[in-house]
This record gives structure tokens, C-alpha cells and sequence, in this order.
């Protein structure tokens, strides 16, 4: 399940989410967006929960979830990442340049593709979509992040080459992931 992408933030937010994970019987969830704000102040629970939790914050969504600065969070992405994927034991997908992966037992992957046409309001969601796709399909979590975002990453890189890294839309990277994808199957 994946959860926040178009979601938006309302009054009882929390309180449903709060809900949502009681109401699981341990399938993996994705979190992202605005179920990352509202996840905030539940994290403890979050951490308790019986299946596989993977959060994927840009870096201002990190920062509201350490309630520290972007220049903060930046100053030190691997550990920021680590040590929060270690605490909460989840999985950890810190986006931006050279996204950092991290889990629960202290592994971390660091993404060596991508640009700037990645960073606009939708990719994001993309990815989300991906790795949850990977997880439905049987992929484990830390296998679902690490392709996804590889693959999220080089479909951006030959979409800009096309069209600028300024004229990559969502639904390109769509169509970029199709052809990454014909590529290694």
C-alpha cells in the first residue's frame, strides 16, 4: 500500500493515519507526502507496526520529520538517513542528489544517477507508484528501493537529454520508466 501522493492534509489527518496502520495486518505501506507530514507525530507508533514501513522524503519533508533544518538534514545525509531508518525501523529513502537508501539493520545504498529533472512536484509520486509496484510484485523492500530509484533516476536522465532537464513532466518519467524497462528485461 502506498500512502500520501495526492493525499493532501486535513484536520484529523493524524488520527486517520493513526488508524490506518491498526487497521493493517502487516503488508508492507509506503509513505510519502503528505502522510509523511502527518506521520510526524506518530512515529513511535509507526515503529511498532508488524510489516515493512518505507518512508521517502525530499529533504524538507526529512527536516519536518526531525523537526531540524533542510541545511541540517543536508549537512549530513547518510547519517540523517541511518540513524533515522535504525531508530523507527523502517526503510529510508532520502531523495535529492544522489538519494540516499537506508535500512532498518544499518545498510545503506547511495543512487549514482539522476539530475535536477527530477525535482518537480509529481516525480516524486512516481517513484512512490514504482516501488510499490516492485513491492506488489514480490520484491523486497530494500530490493523495490534500490531499482526503483536507479531506474526513476536514469528514465529522468534520457528524458532530459530529449526534452531539457526543465521539460521533464511526470508523465514522462512514465514513459521513460517503459523504456528503461525494455531495456533490462
Amino acid at each position: 500500500m502506498a500512502v500520501g501522493p495526492g493525499m493532501g492534509r486535513f484536520p484529523e489527518g493524524e488520527k486517520w493515519l493513526e488508524r490506518l496502520f491498526y487497521s493493517l495486518t502487516g503488508q508492507p505501506i509506503i509513505v510519502d507526502a503528505d502522510a509523511l507530514y502527518l506521520s510526524r507525530n506518530i512515529l513511535e507508533m509507526i515503529r511498532t507496526y508488524s510489516g515493512d514501513v518505507i518512508f521517502t522524503p525530499h529533504p524538507g519533508e526529512m527536516a519536518g520529520l526531525l523537526n531540524m533544518t533542510v541545511s541540517e538534514v543536508e549537512s549530513d545525509r547518510i547519517e540523517v538517513a541511518s540513524s533515522f531508518a535504525k531508530k523507527y525501523d523502517i526503510y529510508l529513502l532520502l531523495k535529492g542528489h544522489r538519494s540516499i537508501i537506508a535500512s532498518p539493520d544499518g545498510e545503506i545504498f547511495i543512487n549514482p544517477a539522476g539530475n535536477d529533472s527530477l525535482g518537480k512536484g509529481g516525480s516524486g509520486d512516481v517513484l512512490t507508484g514504482l516501488i510499490a509496484s516492485f513491492v506488489a510484485q514480490g520484491a523486497t523492500p530494500l530490493n523495490a528501493m534500490v531499482a526503483g530509484t536507479y531506474l526513476h533516476a536514469k528514465a529522468g536522465e534520457e528524458k532530459s537529454n530529449l526534452l531539457s532537464n526543465y521539460g521533464v513532466t511526470p508523465p514522462d518519467l512514465i514513459d521513460g520508466l517503459r523504456e528503461q524497462l525494455n531495456i533490462i528485461i
